[in-house]
């Protein structure tokens, strides 16, 4: 898939995070975001690695790397 496939997944999966976190679902496993992602992509794919990068950087996600959360989604997460 094309570069152009990855970026209008990547809003899908940030539309759906975004609506998780309102309801109250911070942390995301890396099975579950592998789930999200998928066929496509896996939370190891450079493309993967490099939207969780944007998005910790812009502080909408704090990596913590553990089974059950692998990262857990900040309030700026829902900033415009």
């Amino acid at each position: 898939m094309t570069s152009g496939g990855f970026a209008r997944k990547a809003r899908i999966v940030e539309a759906g995070i975004a609506r998780f976190y309102s309801e109250g679902y911070t942390c995301w496993s890396r099975e579950n975001l592998d789930k999200v992602f998928s066929p496509e992509w896996t939370v190891g794919s450079e493309e993967v690695q490099g939207l969780l990068d944007e998005w910790e950087l812009q502080g909408m996600i704090r990596r913590v790397g553990t089974d059950n959360c692998y990262i857990e989604i900040l309030p700026h997460f829902l900033a415009p």
